[in-house]
């Protein structure tokens, strides 16, 4: 006797559940062992989902669980077409450079990116790798985004609640980003000797005597210590040893209650503020409620945990933190200068991402150079192409709007006061089924508050 349609919808719901957890759990792990240096048959193997899309319109979905199910289907055809080529990619670009005489390899020459005195030859050095990964990279996003969109229009999808603004929308607010602060940055880069995009490496790499980075991710925690969050991070959170990027920070969400972050491996206030960013997208993902479905918990664009990691990045550039880890006032002033910079071209960076999508390569670099106010060379490319590009602008304008809607509601030092939490809590509780567009408007956030916090804090700079 066959089994009634009802039951067998639930069935296929739960299947199509756990086909998600099991990639999404796979890919972490692989992510984790390619920062400890495994890889071949060392390395885990990423286990993608195979869901057609019968079988995903037979699942008995809620409308949110569906939605969210969907933009993670939508990834992993991305990924599964990405990867390999992305593979491909590495293993064709070469692993050593001559730098001022000497076979080094490509990371040493990126590092000297960071040195003044070494800068411009390592520049020359690295700018045809540079070209070939640029135009590589392009090449494997066009190609993910393809699957994905094949993805989307097989099961028809309608969008989901973390979807944000129209694209149109968010490319208004990325052109007036950028058209609000061009001639800061340009009166900024004239003020530092900025000549070419590289040459802000070294400017950005400052504060070295203030922190390093060892115990950098408890010393960020501290600063939040008085929401009383630091118990949540502690169960949640776990910091590896490896340091698989020079500037970023990098999580790998291996279940929702066992989130790993690696740190960037520079030191100095570049360091500083790129690990709190990551610190603060933890803790957006530590927060989910635990009552969700898995899907609902990974949040796909999670632009509230990315706007939680803009917001750390900013109390790491605050004078009231500053001061209370014991810098004096001089020393103080210094960071706050240096992460204001920093801050400044990170938002201006994302903003250029979301306005490059379909430009070829030569259009991308362009748009590199005015988003660091000056020349760059084709290879600068590489800093842009993000797949996340919308999702991470989004987080960067949501971190803005929400430093200054705290701020507003519970004093300049709110990342001292526990009753700043709750906001916090109910902002990250729902996990995919909200965005932080949705965050804002609940605390009455003027729409141009974002605009006004990054010009606040372009005067710092």
């Amino acid at each position: 006797m066959p089994r009634p349609r009802h039951h067998w919808g639930v069935e296929t719901h739960e299947r199509v559940r756990q086909a998600i957890e099991r990639w999404r759990g796979s890919e972490a792990q692989a992510w984790v062992a390619a920062w400890e240096g495994l890889d071949g048959d060392e390395a885990p193997a990423v286990v993608f989902p195979r869901v057609d899309p019968e079988t995903f319109h037979a699942a008995a979905f809620g409308p949110d669980e569906r939605a969210a199910a969907t933009a993670h289907l939508a990834r992993a055809a991305y990924e599964r077409r990405a990867a390999p080529l992305r593979a491909e990619l590495q293993a064709s670009l070469p692993a050593t450079v001559r730098l001022e005489g000497d076979l080094v390899p490509v990371s040493e020459a990126v590092l000297a990116l960071l040195d003044a005195s070494r800068s411009r030859p390592a520049r020359r050095a690295l700018e045809p790798i540079a070209c070939r990964a640029a135009s590589g990279a392009l090449a494997v996003q066009r190609h993910g985004a393809a699957a994905a969109m094949e993805w989307l229009g097989a099961v028809e999808a309608q969008g989901h609640p973390d979807g944000g603004p129209p694209a149109d929308d968010t490319r208004a607010a990325a052109h007036r980003l950028l058209e609000l602060t061009d001639d800061a940055m340009r009166d900024l880069a004239d003020r530092q000797g900025v000549e070419r995009a590289s040459d802000w490496l070294p400017v950005l790499h400052r504060g070295r005597d203030l922190f390093r980075p060892e115990r950098r991710f408890q010393r960020i925690a501290a600063d939040i210590e008085g929401l009383g969050l630091r118990g949540t991070l502690a169960s949640h959170v776990h910091v590896a040893s490896a340091t698989p990027h020079p500037f970023r920070a990098r999580l790998a969400v291996r279940r929702p209650e066992d989130i790993r972050l690696a740190g960037p491996a520079l030191d100095g206030v570049l360091g500083e503020v790129f690990a709190a960013e990551g610190l603060g997208r933890a803790l957006g993902l530590a927060l989910v409620s635990g009552d969700l479905s898995p899907a609902l918990r990974r949040p796909v664009a999670a632009s509230v945990s990315r706007a939680f990691g803009a917001l750390l990045a900013q109390v790491v550039a605050d004078p009231i933190a500053l001061r209370r880890r014991g810098l004096t006032r001089s020393e103080t002033e210094r960071a706050q200068r240096s992460a204001a910079a920093v801050i400044l071209v990170v938002a201006r960076l994302a903003a250029a991402d979301v306005l490059v999508a379909g430009d070829a390569l030569e259009a991308r670099s362009a748009w590199v150079g005015r988003a660091l106010g000056a020349d760059v060379e084709p290879g600068s490319a590489v800093c842009l192409g993000s797949s996340a590009a919308r999702p991470r602008f989004r987080g960067v304008l949501g971190g803005l709007a929400l430093f200054a809607a705290l701020r507003e509601l519970h004093d300049e030092d709110w990342f001292r006061n526990p009753r700043a939490a709750e906001p916090l809590r109910g902002a990250a509780t729902p996990g995919g089924r909200t965005s932080i567009e949705a965050v804002l408007g609940d605390l009455g956030a003027a729409p141009d508050l974002a605009f006004e916090r990054l010009l606040e804090i372009v005067a710092r700079a």
